[in-house]
């Protein structure tokens, strides 16, 4: 597959540094895209490189304060599994376990995807360069709600 990327009123002279750039936001792009397109799609689990394995978060829990006042408190069990805790209203108490798919889409930047038990899609994607969740939920028959949330440790 071949991408062309127009840019109106550009200049028709790319250095080699511009063109790795948009290269670099293509493959971006295009892992979150099929991420959220198919969930059980092979780039699961696949790193940039190809590897293959566990993401570095496993075993770390995670408070996370959402922009929109939700909060809850995740813990990657192992390389598939999630807990969770939610712990504001209107469900504080509710806990559960989801199995996420996850791709590394740059260097310490993962997208993470599960659905939840009442057919709710939930995407995040993380960076822990710069400590912030960024989620994107749709709720079963619903419509996308986005926030975000400092990427705090738990323990």
């Amino acid at each position: 597959m071949s991408s062309v990327i127009l840019v109106a009123g550009a200049s028709s002279r790319f250095d080699a540094s511009m063109v790795r750039a948009l290269a670099h936001c293509a493959r971006l792009v295009r892992n979150i895209l099929f991420a959220c397109a198919w969930p059980g799609a092979s780039i699961a689990h696949a790193t940039p490189g190809g590897g293959h394995g566990a993401p570095p978060f496993v075993g770390q829990s995670f408070d996370l304060t959402y922009s929109n006042g939700f909060r809850v408190v995740d813990e990657f069990a192992t390389p598939d599994e999630l807990r969770f805790t939610v712990l504001s209203p209107p469900t504080p108490g509710r806990s559960g376990t989801v199995h996420y798919r996850w791709s590394a889409i740059a260097p310490h930047i993962y997208a993470i995807r599960w659905t939840d038990a009442d057919g709710g899609t939930l995407m995040h994607i993380d960076d822990f360069n710069k400590d912030i969740s960024r989620s994107y939920y749709v709720p079963a028959g619903g419509t996308l709600i986005e926030s975000w949330a400092p990427l705090r440790r738990a323990r």
